[in-house]
């Protein structure tokens, strides 16, 4: 089953807590059935960066933080050290040093059972074509969806980025080919979808018939 991460990319704090709030609520209290969001630069740059993060917590969603952290290995070890304690999200890419920022989650994370898991995302979401595979000892990889098949041999846990519905041409792509991938990534755990969800008039129900739509439900 492909589960839908909500990218937040809001420039209201209020207008992005209350879609979390209001998504929760139709969700299972459990944690592992929870919705997702993801936090990306747009969010994480601003002020009210933290009001988001606290609400997603308050209601006891799931958080993928998009910080594609690029750093010196020395500052990558740190800043997945105040990430855990800060924010403590559920995942955290990266793009270089992939396999070092898991160790250091490992490290931090002692005894925890619920340590964040590092996503390497090797290129931009936005390129096309067959991946130059470079394994990295990273928990799971960020991928366009007509590159997921290529990582499944790799990692355990794929997050495909890019999916819309085939009528929206608003984003990177525009052609035929890339719209044959439109909500279509059946070997992915995870499916980034922004602007088809919270830009819909009914965000929720937009939500739940997407989530159906990317497992074959409708």
């Amino acid at each position: 089953m492909t589960k839908i991460i909500v990218a937040l990319d809001y420039a209201d704090p209020l207008n992005a807590s209350a879609f979390v709030r209001r998504l929760c609520m139709t969700a299972s209290p459990h944690k592992d059935k929870a919705p997702w969001f993801k936090l990306g630069g747009e969010v994480i740059f601003s002020r009210w960066f933290y009001q988001v993060v606290d609400t997603i917590h308050e209601c006891h969603g799931n958080l993928m933080l998009d910080a594609k952290l690029a750093e010196t290995p020395r500052t990558t070890r740190a800043a997945v050290r105040t990430i855990m304690r800060d924010i403590q999200p559920d995942f955290i890419t990266v793009r270089e040093y992939a396999a070092l920022a898991r160790e250091a989650v490992l490290e931090f994370a002692g005894s925890r059972t619920d340590r964040p898991h590092i996503l390497h995302v090797p290129a931009l979401s936005s390129h096309a074509g067959t991946p130059d595979i470079i394994v990295d000892r990273a928990d799971g990889v960020v991928c366009r969806p007509s590159q997921v098949e290529a990582y499944v041999p790799y990692y355990p846990t794929i997050v495909a980025v890019g999916l819309r519905p085939p009528a929206d041409k608003s984003r990177y792509h525009t052609s035929d080919d890339h719209q044959e991938t439109a909500l279509r990534a059946p070997l992915a755990h995870f499916a980034v979808v922004g602007r088809p969800i919270t830009q819909d008039a009914f965000q929720i129900l937009a939500y739940h018939a997407m989530q159906k739509q990317l497992n074959g439900d409708e």
